[in-house]
């Protein structure tokens, strides 16, 4: 799932991060941000569609690690901790796909972290140790080893892209590597900081497209860049925030634990990404205001609106969890958000609220339903 907070800590992260990359400062003051309460979320959408996966011994998993939804409805989950494997259904939910499997072979890994869908259908998986090429129909084609500690892998044209927080071995290196369809590197972009593994610092999802560009956060502010590939062009987002405190923890080195106690305590930045390649959804962590929020942003229409989501789901109160509808947020998709029913009890409670969900029968052993929640901003 996190430059501009004081004039020095803002020259030492851009000779760090950035190095000869040319860089454009955004003025956000022309994105507005609307700040909306808990319950404005759930009047800003409507339910599309309920999907239940088809559950078979081949389909069934138990992790939604990451999800992904193509124009035309078809539904890709990987199950990182159990089956650690990808599966592919119809936009009704029938299986149709397997990608992958746990081992030590060709075609093999041992923990996959995430992958996308390339134009023909084939499968770029992102592993702990390489990254694996299959087919449409789920044949292994290519594969390579990795040297670094990978987070997102994205393909945009011709070109696949992987995020790295460091090297295996904590050292500096590439931040966003750039290959060719044959897995040859061509280029690294940016370079990385091994003090922010080593003390945690690292978001959940740290990378996604937008307009064929490469939307990535920055890991010391409230902020995000926009990697162009035709124009080999860095933009860079910047958010006011009270991050100045923590210039003189950057001056440092090295992290000291007090140091990661500090960062942990006062650090204002965005944790995860996500994009329908037209609109952004992020979360903003705000340790110092005990705030977790959801941002959903429009940058072609210069708009902000803004969701506590930590008093959505319930993470600031038990009170406040009432209104969170359903179980968990687990992705987007072209028109809105995804969430997931995993217990019988929450299915009971939205029955009676959503005559959508009348007929829907759930069993212990299935897989979790999917609720496709539209929202109006994207229609």
């Amino acid at each position: 799932m996190k430059y501009r907070t004081a004039i020095g800590f803002v020259m030492l992260c851009a000779t760090f991060i950035y190095g000869s990359q040319k860089v454009l400062e955004i003025s956000t003051k022309e994105y507005p941000i609307q700040k909306n309460s808990a319950e404005d979320f759930f009047k800003i959408g409507r339910i599309e569609k309920i999907v239940k996966p088809e559950s078979t011994e081949a389909s069934v998993f138990g992790d939604i690690g990451r999800i992904k939804v193509l124009e035309n409805g078809e539904i890709y989950i990987l199950d990182r901790d159990n089956r650690r494997a990808i599966f592919k259904f119809d936009p009704q939910g029938k299986f149709l796909k397997r990608y992958g499997q746990a081992g030590q072979g060709p075609g093999e890994y041992q923990y996959p972290i995430s992958f996308d869908v390339g134009p023909g259908g084939d499968i770029y998986l992102l592993t702990h140790e390489k990254i694996i090429v299959y087919s449409s129909q789920g044949q292994y084609e290519m594969e390579i080893p990795l040297d670094y500690m990978g987070a997102d892998i994205h393909r945009i044209d011709q070109r696949i892209y992987t995020g790295s927080y460091m090297t295996k071995g904590y050292t500096t290196g590439d931040l966003i590597r750039e290959y060719d369809p044959s897995l040859k590197k061509i280029k690294g972009i940016l370079q990385n900081d091994p003090r922010m593994l080593k003390y945690r610092f690292v978001p959940y999802s740290f990378s996604a497209v937008w307009r064929n560009s490469l939307v990535f956060m920055d890991a010391y502010d409230l902020a995000f860049n926009i990697y162009e590939p035709k124009t080999n062009s860095l933009r860079h987002y910047f958010f006011p925030n009270d991050n100045s405190e923590l210039s003189s923890v950057w001056e440092k080195k090295s992290l000291t634990e007090d140091d990661r106690k500090i960062i942990k305590k006062k650090m204002n930045r965005f944790i995860d990404i996500l994009s329908n390649g037209i609109r952004l959804v992020l979360f903003e962590s705000d340790p110092q205001r005990n705030a977790f929020n959801l941002w959903l942003v429009d940058l072609d229409g210069k708009i902000i609106q803004k969701y506590p989501w930590g008093d959505i789901q319930g993470e600031s109160s038990g009170e406040s969890s009432k209104l969170m509808k359903f179980d968990y947020f687990i992705g987007i998709y072209q028109y809105g958000l995804i969430f997931a029913i995993d217990s019988a009890s929450n299915l009971a409670r939205v029955q009676k609220e959503y005559p959508e969900f009348k007929n829907i029968v759930w069993g212990e052993d299935d897989n979790e339903l999917l609720v496709f929640y539209r929202l109006k901003i994207y229609e």
